[in-house]
């Protein structure tokens, strides 16, 4: 419970100090899943700012005093002043906080690499796919054509014509595990 207060206590003062425009955060969704998070997101970050605003000061100190002439028992509001003099409330540790930021640094950092790593490979496999897309054949596709898009083809099949290889690159019922039949 102290964490939390101590991560609402941060947030607040952090969120304080900034403005978010969720109109442009939004802008930048496209899913409805993603739209919907956002709205999470907006809601419990009002509900933050509403707590911080609640509670930025520190409540009024009790006025026992007044009790006890309010109250005929005095001796349990003097119960009630003692115990709550003794009630101690954790406090915030600068070490808390600097781990905190390494841990966000270090995610920070690992989201980094993997935002960089993804848009490499997204890179990569568009160049995949437009050369793809202009190696592809269809049924006007002429021979001049193939042997544009695959140079090295053409000079295997006249290699292959020169040395009179003419069934090279054709399988047999043999190599493909069909049956041998002999005469």
């Amino acid at each position: 419970m102290a964490m939390n207060a101590m991560r609402r206590s941060v947030f607040g003062r952090v969120a304080a100090q900034r403005s978010i425009d969720w109109a442009a955060v939004g802008a930048k969704l496209s899913s409805d899943g993603a739209k919907s998070e956002l709205g999470r997101l907006r809601a419990a970050y009002g509900e933050i700012q509403g707590l911080s605003n609640t509670y930025s000061t520190p409540p009024p100190p009790i006025d026992f005093d007044h009790y006890k002439s309010k109250i005929s028992d005095s001796e349990v509001v003097a119960k009630f002043e003692a115990e709550y003099k003794n009630v101690a409330y954790p406090q915030c540790v600068v070490d808390e906080l600097a781990e905190i930021k390494s841990q966000y640094d270090e995610l920070f950092e690992q989201a980094e690499t993997s935002v960089s790593e993804s848009q490499a490979r997204i890179e990569a496999l568009t160049q995949m796919v437009e050369q793809m897309e202009a190696k592809k054949t269809g049924p006007g596709t002429s021979l001049e054509d193939i042997y544009a898009m695959y140079p090295e083809l053409e000079a295997e099949i006249d290699e292959e014509i020169a040395n009179h290889e003419w069934g090279k690159d054709i399988n047999d019922d043999a190599e493909i595990g069909g049956p041998k039949f002999e005469h």
